[in-house]
């Protein structure tokens, strides 16, 4: 081998410089290409989490928001085709069963408007619109046509049968009688009461 042979051409040089600084180039373009394909998809994925996070939190901040109303009133037919009406002084949708609505003293009329309506009044109640019926708890008070007026602390209303069904004391009076019950049923909107249970009557002969 000769010298001229061992030593590179100077005029080559330069090239040699060029490839290397591209060879450099392309290996480090081989990996930090599909690096930042990486990191933009871990940034789509952050922002798809994010949104759908973001869309979720005013959801549970209004399930957790109770719907009040004042002065509503409902209004249906039972089974008969009969109307009655509910009314309260304000009523809120349960939080945790919307089937639920919690009445603030509550007015229910059967029968409204007709010969043999019958109302009740409570403290509070609690409708459940799913089977349609109505708890109404402390100082209930109910009333006919007939001028019949009963008193107890907690009745079931069902306004689909239009009737009332209740299991603790009961009072009531009326023309010519007065009378106390464990139990009580009111039944076709008020044209029929059973009473249950130490069923005690008095009845005033004019």
């Amino acid at each position: 081998m000769t010298q001229a042979a061992a030593m590179p051409d100077r005029s080559s040089q330069p090239d040699i410089r060029r490839w290397r600084k591209r060879s450099r180039a392309v290996r480090t373009l081989r990996w930090a290409l599909p690096a930042a394909a990486g990191v933009l998809v871990l940034m789509l994925g952050a922002q798809v989490v994010w949104n759908a996070f973001a869309r979720e939190t005013p959801s549970l901040e209004k399930a957790s928001t109770v719907v009040r109303m004042t002065n509503p009133r409902f209004f249906g037919r039972d089974e008969k085709g009969r109307p009655f009406r509910i009314s309260a002084k304000s009523a809120a949708r349960d939080d945790n069963d919307i089937n639920v609505i919690r009445l603030e003293q509550p007015d229910v009329s059967l029968a409204m408007n007709g010969p043999s309506e019958t109302r009740a009044t409570a403290r509070t109640g609690i409708y459940r619109e799913s089977d349609r019926t109505l708890r109404l708890q402390g100082d209930v008070k109910f009333s006919d046509a007939g001028g019949y007026r009963f008193a107890a602390e907690e009745a079931n209303v069902d306004t689909r049968a239009g009737r009332v069904v209740g299991q603790g004391p009961v009072r009531g009076e009326g023309p010519g009688t007065q009378l106390n019950a464990n139990g009580y049923t009111v039944e076709d909107k008020g044209d029929r009461v059973i009473f249950r249970g130490r069923v005690r009557a008095r009845l005033n002969q004019d």
